[in-house]
């Protein structure tokens, strides 16, 4: 059975000790973490097919020219070949390769060819709508069998590895991979069927969510770490056929290690007992904030756990369950009290500490400061609208040399032309004598893009603004994650 919190603590140990013993690897996570997949040319899903079935590294020199060989060999007597092989790596054609292998399997792999023809498209920014049909697929099993009733050599274990092949969103349920989770006790039994195999990816994909990792990125650390996936790094798989359990970050988690492995039940070790660099005290005023991960800033001001639990088991708890510190933020003292160890003062101390840090990026703009660009207005009022579900007006009053003069929220409510009148807003900044104004507004929604009353109001605005001789330099509206500039986008033009 699956612990939520072990499951994090586990993957992040792991990708911390891959990293650690292979650096290189880091920007392929990175790569994998942010690679989505793609509609493709057909040529480069028969290449991954060859590849999947006949065995082949297509990473390699040696490996596209063994495809490259075959897949001109299938072809002929068009002589196309795929655009993914480079045609600096084989200069001649040869079909040995092809011709060796056995009758049947040369006969399967060109009626497989000729079913990928049938999705081929004339129109189109590529050539085929097989990656089409497999975005249409709702869910992994739905692809596999998608796949399986298409082509007979994609089969079980196969239909996996072939969508990983082509960056599908997929943990590839080979032995290796299942024997990992099977011992940490994640799954609860391994072998070749379909229910194995999608019980195997029910965990993988809920593990995902809980780490925030893609599911190619863990298909690679879990390969690496089960020797699934060779690595150039010695040594570097450690829950393979007989177990390197000393070495194992999984251990003190692993059921094959507590039951077979392990003489004695290795107690949990109090974080006062821990090496120096690891405590988050030390490690913060060794190293600094920047080096610590949010459940150990949390566990910080927790201070303590339960005889049970660390402070940063509870402070991954408490990400775990409000999804991360905006989440938190939102969510209310009754609510964090539900986490077991978080009475009622652990809970105020943490909201307090994000009112804090709200606060001090949430600073006001002062009243001489000078307006340079719309990021200085965003920068100030981001953080201001989190948590207000209602959309909220302000008018800034700027001097001739940009500096803001005053604040003055216009209204609340959708915006409209009944909430802002024109005669209202610039009332006060004739009383100010105010050379210009700049608005800002919110949308709760999260998405900042301009409705056709905000652009109409604006318009409005900055025609009454023209006639009072009171220029309207700019009309901002705050999403979740960033914003819209009427001024910027050209909707506003002063001259």
């Amino acid at each position: 059975m699956l612990d939520e919190i072990q499951a994090i603590d586990v993957i992040e140990k792991l990708k911390e000790y891959l990293l650690q013993q292979a650096p290189l690897l880091e920007p392929e996570l990175i790569r994998l973490k942010e690679t989505s997949f793609e509609d493709r040319a057909l040529s480069f899903y028969k290449t991954q097919f060859l590849a999947t079935v006949l065995n082949i590294n297509d990473q390699t020199s040696s490996g596209k020219r063994k495809l490259r060989k075959i897949f001109s060999s299938i072809e002929e007597p068009s002589g196309n070949t795929p655009d993914v092989l480079d045609e600096s790596v084989v200069s001649e054609h040869v079909d040995v390769l092809y011709q060796s292998l056995p009758m049947p399997k040369r006969e399967a792999l060109k009626r497989e060819f000729e079913r990928f023809d049938s999705f081929a498209q004339t129109s189109g920014s590529v050539d085929n709508s097989f990656g089409a049909r497999l975005r249409s697929c709702a869910t992994l099993v739905a692809a596999v069998a998608f796949l399986e009733e298409q082509f007979s050599l994609l089969h079980g274990l196969r239909a996996y590895k072939f969508l990983q092949a082509i960056n599908y969103p997929v943990v590839v349920p080979d032995h290796a991979r299942q024997q990992f989770l099977y011992r940490l006790g994640w799954i609860p039994s391994k072998g070749k069927s379909a229910a194995c195999y999608q019980e195997f990816f029910r965990v993988c994909d809920k593990v995902a969510q809980l780490t925030g990792e893609s599911l190619l990125s863990m298909n690679r650390m879990l390969g690496l770490y089960s020797g699934a996936e060779r690595s150039e790094v010695p040594g570097l798989a450690i829950c393979i056929r007989k177990p390197r359990c000393p070495r194992c970050v999984a251990a003190a988690y692993c059921a094959y290690h507590r039951y077979q492995a392990a003489p004695a039940r290795v107690p949990r070790v109090p974080i006062k007992e821990w090496a120096e660099d690891d405590r988050p005290r030390e490690k913060y005023k060794k190293f600094g904030a920047l080096k610590l991960s949010n459940a150990e800033l949390l566990s910080i001001i927790l201070r303590a756990g339960t005889g049970e639990t660390s402070a940063i088991d509870l402070g991954r708890r408490l990400l775990q369950k409000f999804k991360d510190l905006e989440g938190l933020d939102n969510t209310s003292l009754t609510e964090i009290c539900s986490i077991k160890g978080i009475g009622e003062a652990k809970a105020i101390e943490i909201k307090a500490a994000l009112e804090l840090g709200k606060r001090l990026l949430n600073r006001p703009i002062a009243s001489d400061q000078k307006i340079t660009c719309s990021m200085d207005i965003y920068k100030s009022y981001r953080l201001r609208f989190v948590n207000i579900r209602q959309e909220t007006f302000f008018m800034l009053l700027v001097n001739t040399k940009n500096q803001v003069i005053k604040e003055i929220m216009i209204s609340k409510g959708n915006l409209s032309s009944s909430l802002v009148h024109p005669r209202e807003v610039f009332k006060e900044a004739i009383k100010e004598s105010a050379a210009a104004v700049i608005f800002v507004h919110n949308h709760p929604s999260g998405d900042p893009k301009p409705s056709q009353d905000d652009i109409a109001i604006t318009h409005r605005l900055k025609e009454v603004g023209d006639l009072i001789g009171i220029r309207l330099l700019d009309h901002i509206i705050i999403g979740a994650k960033r914003y819209y500039s009427c001024a910027d986008e050209g909707i506003i033009q002063n001259r």
